[in-house]
């Protein structure tokens, strides 16, 4: 493994445990685990720089917290306790962001989130990865196997008719000789968007190959069409709103952002906005789509974000 790998492992153990501690649930078994576990310098430094950052976060939190007016009417009080619940919930968030250490162990490419990358595979096709994706790659004779361990990618297949391209999410495949398609998985969703030429589907619930061709989806087992100018745009570094809810956009412009996006007040939420968007400008064409619903953008750091009614 990597020294950053193993940094990457180790500050997320440290996090779990300063979140247990914050808990107040520590048995007395877990205290002596945890004893046992500071017994390692690594790890001791790694734990006290989580407790630092864990002491930032309820920092802010609690001067949020006392800075907010008080309040003579019920509904302010509610009002309120909305804002910091919603800061104490964003600020969680932000403390175990990085997410889950084994899938970064395992992969063989990765990005951050924001992070949009081209890389070439052993027999020569393309893959472009998504925002906060990871794929390993486990070619052997007579099969060229993909892992998608997370998230989004999308590849131009070389064609091999002796050795099949399989993309493996989980226990669903999509296999194809020399096309064109993406895949996507989240906990509980699996799509395949085809671009160019024919590619075999299975899931687990129908392991029966389905066929979809160009510009068709296998999303969530079903097969329908979709446009690749707003589904895939993501590959040229920009994202596509298209009618969609207030909350869903700020929702998709938050998986591209490092960090949280938070809408206290449901007024706007299911107004619905269309834009198009650069990675490299997010925070301004974020700003804008909050404008133009009557909110104000407010950074409590770089990483949490704030949209308010004026």
């Amino acid at each position: 493994m990597s020294d950053a790998s193993v940094d990457s492992v180790l500050s997320e153990s440290a996090r779990r445990w300063v979140l247990r501690l914050a808990s107040g649930e520590m048995s007395a078994d877990d205290m002596r685990t945890l004893k046992q576990w500071l017994s390692n310098p690594e790890h001791r430094r790694a734990f006290e720089s989580a407790r630092s950052a864990w002491r930032q976060v309820e920092s802010l939190r609690e001067r949020v917290g006392s800075s907010l007016p008080a309040a003579a009417k019920a509904g302010d009080r509610r009002r309120n306790a909305t804002l910091v619940g919603g800061l104490a919930a964003a600020c969680l968030a932000l403390f175990i962001w990085l997410g889950n250490p084994i899938i970064w162990w395992k992969a063989d490419h990765a990005t951050e989130v924001g992070e949009i990358a081209k890389v070439t595979l052993p027999d020569g096709s393309t893959a472009i990865l998504d925002t906060n994706s990871a794929l390993a790659v486990h070619h052997v004779a007579g099969e060229r196997a993909i892992e998608l361990l997370k998230g989004q990618a999308w590849f131009d297949v070389k064609p091999d008719r002796d050795n099949p391209f399989r993309v493996h999410a989980g226990t669903d495949i999509a296999e194809a000789v020399g096309t064109a398609f993406s895949v996507s998985r989240t906990d509980d969703t699996f799509a395949v968007r085809v671009t160019k030429g024919l590619v075999a589907v299975s899931t687990h619930d129908k392991p029966e190959p389905i066929h979809v061709g160009a510009g068709r989806c296998a999303c969530s087992s079903e097969i329908v069409a979709f446009d690749e100018h707003i589904d895939l745009e993501w590959r040229e570094q920009r994202i596509v709103i298209e009618n969609m809810p207030f909350e869903d956009a700020l929702a998709e412009l938050d998986r591209y952002r490092p960090g949280r996006i938070v809408l206290l007040g449901k007024r706007t939420a299911r107004a619905h906005v269309s834009a198009v968007l650069s990675l490299e400008g997010l925070d301004h064409g974020l700003n804008n789509l909050a404008r133009m619903q009557g909110l104000r953008m407010t950074y409590l750091t770089p990483y949490l974000v704030l949209l308010t009614e004026k």
